[in-house]
């Protein structure tokens, strides 16, 4: 069990990706020839903090051990506090998007819990 707090930063708005989503979604769109630039990340939206609390509840620790920090006081340089990449293009160019992040998150760590550490 986790036993000491973990910081992350309360306003930053991260796109989770899983690569096992991504890497087929990345083959399909690059055959499928669709030009430009394409934002290809599962869907939904969250805050640093929340996904690490979320992920810190799923694998059996204590969620209120992460705390909340800004980014001067995290000390690690963020170009944006909010990059959650807009996907709605790829439904003009018949693309599926790739599917909800806290579904994704939720199988993955049901699916792996003798790699979680205690």
């Amino acid at each position: 069990m986790l036993g000491f707090p973990i910081t992350t930063c309360h306003r930053v708005a991260p796109a989770p990706t899983f690569v096992d989503d991504l890497v087929p979604g990345t083959l399909y769109t690059i055959e499928s020839g669709a030009p430009g630039l394409l934002h290809l990340t599962n869907q939904g939206e969250t805050i640093s903090f929340d996904l690490t609390r979320e992920i810190a509840e799923l694998a059996g620790h204590d969620s209120g051990l992460v705390k909340p920090t800004t980014r001067t006081e995290f000390d690690q340089p963020h170009p944006s506090q909010n990059s959650v990449l807009d996907s709605e293009r790829l439904a003009r160019l018949g693309i599926e998007p790739l599917p909800g992040y806290m579904d994704k998150l939720h199988a993955t760590l049901k699916e792996r819990p003798q790699q979680l550490p205690h």
